[in-house]
């Protein structure tokens, strides 16, 4: 019956583009045509013996069966579902199924009830793809209606781009629901605010039909603003035609908020919250390239400040009050300036100003009067409140054509440098003050630069040498020498023989007192130890120390490991500290002293009588002797006034039982006064000039002769 029915439809049922299966009552394939073999990957008779139920997918077979019952049952004249495919090696096919029954030849029976079924012929179309791209699309859809960001796809043939659709993301972000934007073109979210260049970018890359993002300020329903990183992109059709445009919306506003604060942090104060140097230096480029060519009517000019002795407030009132400190003192100076005028906080208490539209330099002068008047009014620090003054020292620079075009290329930097220059000029004549910038400061820093360099050179040992020379100390009594003062001398093969005034300030000013003064220790007592060898008696050898080098913590190990190096006895040496610094660190000196005291080393206080120390402070110093400055010697015999003070320093000493030297004698009268006074011991070019180490020798064993009666001859026994 089968083959009756089916061989003259064989030849189509082989050559069918779709699968073709005939299926018993049973659900047995019968025949299966190469379509739908290759299908499913079987060759000819292997479906045979397997239900159709073998190869579907499990959630689909029960289906399938169900459906097939009904066929059976006479429910339904056929059925149709698309369902998934189990292929012979694995994987799935989705096909889209159609079963129908074939019945006896007599069909209807007299009772109308149909002929009795004899087979199921069913058709099977691969639509594996289409439903492929269905569940891409699915997914495209969720992803869309689920995004967090927003999504714009407007309608690029209609005239005003309007949109067409929104997801939910948009919806969120804006504030705005579908309804309510679907047909209007998205420049609604801009409101008022269109003066921003990326929008003008997007705009334009919509007119292109190309891609473009960027960010810019949107605004929300509520009128909020946000900051919206943009993407947008083109659609094409078929045939190459523009038909949509995508735009996808990026709430970044925390980012940006985010970013915002850390750009200002990274141009701005932590403490002040003024511009910071990188920030100062931005502006002052502007500065100068909107008044390059003449474009500006007035000049831009830069003051450089620093706070007059700020490190007293720290150590004395604390960091803490230190920093309140600079926070007013930035309020102060921006009540003095202009709006449009930057101030800076530089670092530590350095600031700086910049001044647009400025005449010259006597309106720059004016406004740094201004701010110095700021200053008259004592601020109120601590805990509890005290009052608190300061100065500043200014330097200030009005940019001109000449200053500018001799800054070189690097113009914002150099001109701050210009006027930090002018800033140190101002310190130089006495701090609480303003110096205006001329080019000979810069001068004057380039030979201070090179100064810099042939000493630390020299203290390095690569080329010239540092020079003791020693000044005597003569008893006025005996007229033997009872002590030498080293005196470093500075010899170098590009300046020749520098004297101290020459070069000892500056080694201050930049620290390098501390190598220079272990140098100058050294070799003064390994001459020290060279002259105990000769026989010279016990004649200590005075050596200065700056306050950099008082503040060293090792220096008291420092001068114990001299002295054990060199073999020499404590009593050996003897160090000299100046009256004005000892005055600087009150207490932590006082300590340092008695350190070195312990040692057992002498200490004096030079230049006595010009530091303003209080006798409650002096007697709490440990020290041995006291130097007379030169100023108070140089009237005696003909100034009451220095007589008396120099009678006055004589009774204290004795009333504190320490010794005193007078400096600077130069005459008979002088020397002849201070004998009346009581003055045991003396010193300067009446005895000796300083003299190097080779110039003075032993004359008698123990003693270290000079002569009183000859000031104008070499004094000293030996004398080369």
């Amino acid at each position: 019956m089968l083959g009756r029915i089916v061989e003259p439809f064989r030849k189509a049922f082989e050559r069918a583009a779709v699968g073709m299966a005939l299926v018993d009552l049973e659900g047995y394939p019968l025949e299966t045509n190469p379509a739908l073999r290759e299908m499913l990957g079987y060759g000819a008779g292997e479906l045979r013996g397997m239900v159709f139920t073998d190869f579907t997918h499990p959630e689909d077979a029960t289906v399938d069966m169900s459906l097939y019952r009904e066929l059976l049952a006479g429910e339904r004249e056929y059925y149709q579902m698309e369902k998934r495919f189990l292929k012979k090696e694995g994987g799935l096919m989705w096909g889209r199924l159609t079963v129908s029954l074939v019945r006896e030849e007599s069909g209807f029976r007299e009772d109308g009830s149909p002929g009795r079924p004899l087979f199921a012929v069913g058709l099977v179309e691969d639509i594996t793809a289409r439903k492929e791209a269905e569940e891409e699309l699915r997914l495209r859809e969720r992803a869309i209606t689920a995004t967090h960001n927003g999504i714009i796809v407007t309608d690029a043939r209609a005239g005003d781009d309007p949109i067409v659709y929104v997801n939910r993301g948009f919806e969120r972000i804006t504030g705005y629901s579908a309804e309510e934007v679907v047909g209007h073109n998205a420049r609604f979210l801009q409101g008022g605010d269109r003066d921003q260049p990326s929008l003008d970018e997007l705009h334009k890359a919509i007119r292109e039909n190309r891609e473009w993002s960027g960010m810019f300020r949107n605004y929300r329903k509520d009128g909020a603003v946000f900051w919206n990183e943009h993407n947008v992109s083109p659609v094409y059709d078929e045939e190459g035609r523009v038909v949509n445009h995508i735009g996808v919306v990026n709430d970044v506003t925390e980012r940006k908020k985010l970013e915002d604060q850390l750009t200002h942090r990274a141009l701005h104060d932590p403490l002040t919250n003024l511009p910071n140097r990188v920030l100062f230096v931005d502006r002052l480029g502007q500065a100068l390239a909107r008044g390059a060519g003449g474009r500006l009517d007035g000049r831009v000019a830069v003051l450089f400040m620093d706070l007059d002795n700020f490190k007293y407030v720290n150590d004395s009132l604390g960091h803490e009050v230190g920093d309140r400190l600079l926070v007013k003192l930035a309020g102060r100076i921006r009540e003095v300036l202009r709006p449009a005028d930057t101030v800076s906080r530089l670092g530590g208490d350095e600031f700086a100003v910049l001044l647009e539209e400025v005449s010259g330099s006597e309106e720059a002068i004016r406004v740094a009067e201004r701010m110095a008047d700021k200053l008259k009014t004592p601020f109120m620090l601590g805990e509890p409140p005290q009052e608190v003054s300061t100065t500043l020292s200014m330097g200030i620079v009005v940019v001109t054509p000449e200053i500018e075009a001799a800054s070189g290329d690097d113009g914002p930097r150099d001109l701050l440098r210009y006027a930090d220059l002018a800033m140190y000029e101002a310190k130089r004549q006495g701090r609480s003050r303003h110096a205006v910038y001329e080019g000979s400061m810069s001068r004057k820093a380039e030979a201070r630069l090179a100064l810099d360099g042939d000493l630390r050179r020299t203290i390095d040992g690569t080329e010239g040498r540092l020079r003791v020379y020693y000044q005597p100390q003569v008893s006025l009594e005996s007229g033997l020498t009872v002590g030498l003062e080293a005196l470093v001398r500075w010899e170098s093969p590009e300046r020749g023989l520098v004297m101290p005034g020459a070069f000892i300030p500056f080694a201050e000013e930049t620290s390098l007192i501390v190598e220079l003064g272990e140098q100058v220790l050294r070799q003064a007592c390994r001459q020290a130890r060279e002259w105990r060898r000769q026989g010279l008696g016990p004649v200590p050898v005075w050596v200065n120390l700056s306050s950099l080098q008082l503040r060293e913590p090792n220096l008291p190990a420092l001068v114990s490991e001299v002295l054990r190096e060199t073999g020499l006895s404590a009593e050996s040496i003897g160090l000299e500290i100046t009256e004005s610094v000892l005055m600087e660190d009150g207490a932590d000196n006082i300590a340092r002293l008695e350190k070195l005291k312990s040692i057992g080393v002498k200490l004096a206080i030079d230049d006595f009588g010009t530091g303003y120390s209080s006798f409650s402070y002096l007697k709490r110093l440990p020290v041995d002797y006291l130097k007379m400055d030169r100023s108070f010697i140089d009237g005696l015999g003909r100034d009451a006034a220095d007589t008396t003070i120099v009678s006055a320093i004589l009774g204290l000493a004795r009333g504190m039982k320490l010794e005193v030297i007078a400096e600077g004698v130069e005459t008979d009268r002088q020397l002849a006064e201070l004998k009346e006074l009581g003055c045991k011991m003396g010193q300067g070019y009446y005895f000796a000039r300083p003299l190097p180490a080779r110039s003075i020798s032993v004359g008698l064993p123990g003693d270290l002769r000079t002569n009183l009666d000859h000031p104008d001859s070499y004094p000293l026994a030996g004398v080369e």
